[in-house]
């Protein structure tokens, strides 16, 4: 199937935004070292990725909402393909931010000096 010049141009949107995610997630982590971030750095890209497909459910979403109701019989309802795609990729996306969380906590954590026994 031949791209027109609208689906490369989204594409190369939506490659633009991931890397622009992927590098404010990288600047979070700023002051690891240099181990730390390569070894984190496909979770920076993966998390980007999932922000930015999060961002394209949500406006689908808004086009077309979650539900489809019947104009003749409200009671009547069929739930959209995203609505079931959604919460998969929150939590894909949740879990990742969770772990580097915790990584960028023990960060911080490491940064203590030791004399807290000492008070």
């Amino acid at each position: 199937m031949k791209k027109t010049e609208k689906d490369k141009t989204s594409i190369a949107s939506t490659i633009d935004t991931e890397e622009a995610e992927y590098n404010r997630l990288r600047n979070l982590f700023s002051d690891c070292d240099a181990n730390m971030l390569a070894l984190l750095d496909g979770m920076f890209w993966e998390a980007a990725r999932l922000r930015v497909e999060l961002n394209a459910l949500h406006r689908e979403v808004k086009k077309s909402g979650l539900v489809k109701v019947n104009p003749q019989n409200p009671a009547l309802q069929k739930e959209n393909p995203v609505s079931k795609v959604l919460p998969k990729v929150r939590a894909n996306y949740a879990n990742i931010c969770f772990k580097l969380a915790k990584v960028l906590g023990k960060k911080d954590d490491d940064d203590d000096s030791g004399l807290d026994d000492y008070e």
